[in-house]
């Protein structure tokens, strides 16, 4: 029994270490500003990959429905007039060819 019971404490020891480090390494994450220059290869000024890749994806597939001042909205009830399957599937860009 007594055996046992160190057993419990030195697992119980690990989790809690485990769960501590765990939120300590939540609490000490860096953030990333996205709106900031940084300075990439050979010192040049430039905006992180992942917005432009953001921007370049969101002109080409979002703009048309969701431009900046865009008075009507093209997207009201949209789920009641084709779907709701299909609003997913086009969200996901999963197979098309059982919609054509």
């Amino acid at each position: 029994m007594l055996k046992q019971l160190k057993h419990i404490i030195v697992l119980a020891s690990i989790l809690l270490g485990l769960i501590i480090g765990f939120i300590y390494f939540l609490i000490n994450q860096p953030e990333l500003d996205y709106e900031k220059e940084y300075t990439g290869v050979c010192g040049v000024k430039t905006i992180p990959p992942i917005i432009k890749e953001g921007k370049v994806l969101f002109n080409s597939e979002c703009y048309i429905c969701h431009k900046k001042g865009k008075t009507d909205d093209i997207l009201v009830g949209v789920i009641k007039r084709y779907g709701e399957s299909f609003v997913k599937l086009y969200i996901t860009k999963e197979e098309w060819s059982e919609w054509i």
